[in-house]
């Protein structure tokens, strides 16, 4: 397959994963005030550019998760540096979402992570060294401390709040659809345990 082809079944392939996502209400519980970025990278992927993401993020509206753009590859710098970081510790990562975290949710994150028997993890800000605070060089640490406490990369994990920063969720895995249908699983699940 060549790189056009590649790209389409990129953005296709985020079309498709962002279509289940508008349509669960259950979703919507679950967007952060930063909103939700969904990201998917070609196989070829070196910079963010070639790096596919939902414009604009994805916000409640309405009671429901809406875009507020379309995908679009250079969308998103920091979870594209997200995904091309952690495909240098597993070659099939190429997706990534980002959502709502709390207590309750993180529970709901163990027991989804111990069930599928994929590995959890968790990003403690705190454990951040001041050499390490600058964007370019923080994210780099970041990854590197959760792939390291989690004995490799772990589809699942979750960063506690920093300072100016709110807590995040964070599924990673092969492609958009993947990553959506497991983040929706756990929506779905944060709905009967809050009961909204």
């Amino acid at each position: 397959m060549g790189r056009k082809e590649d790209k389409e079944l990129v953005l296709g392939n985020l079309v498709t994963a962002l279509h289940l996502i508008q349509k669960s209400r259950d979703f919507a519980l679950v967007i952060p005030e930063i909103r939700v970025s969904l990201a998917y990278a070609t196989p070829w992927a070196k910079t963010p550019q070639d790096v596919a993401a939902i414009e604009g993020r994805i916000a409640a509206v309405g009671g429901y998760p809406r875009a507020a753009g379309l995908p679009a590859f250079g969308a998103s710098t920091h979870m594209a540096h997200t995904i091309l970081t952690l495909r240098e510790y597993d070659p099939k990562i190429s997706a990534a979402i980002n959502f709502k975290c709390n207590k309750e949710i993180i529970e709901l994150l163990k027991q989804y992570a111990a069930e599928k028997q994929f590995r959890f993890g968790m990003l403690d800000r705190n454990m951040e060294p001041p050499s390490a605070r600058h964007r370019e060089m923080g994210g780099n640490w970041r990854l590197k401390y959760v792939v390291d406490t989690a004995g490799g990369v772990p589809p699942i994990f979750y960063e506690n709040e920093g300072m100016g920063r709110e807590q995040l969720s964070i599924i990673v895995g092969k492609d958009a659809i993947e990553i959506t249908e497991m983040a929706i699983e756990i929506a779905k699940r944060y709905r009967q345990r809050v009961k909204r």
